[in-house]
């Protein structure tokens, strides 16, 4: 039997490989996303993206 975590999905740069993971699924530079992290105060990826979109107009999952 699979487990599933029940915890939400959040934005984690405390590592690099985690900072490149969002930076590309978000589609933004690193200072776009720490910036993004500190105007929010939130770690939530629907969020995050929501706020790049408004203040940058093209933020948004990056194409595979």
């Amino acid at each position: 039997m699979k487990h599933f975590s029940n915890r939400p999905e959040t934005v984690d740069i405390s590592e690099e490989q985690a900072r490149i993971y969002w930076t590309r699924r978000l589609n933004v530079s690193e200072v776009s996303l720490k910036a993004a992290i500190r105007a929010l105060r939130d770690v939530d990826p629907a969020k995050i993206e929501a706020y790049l979109r408004a203040v940058n107009g093209f933020a948004g999952t990056a194409a595979n």
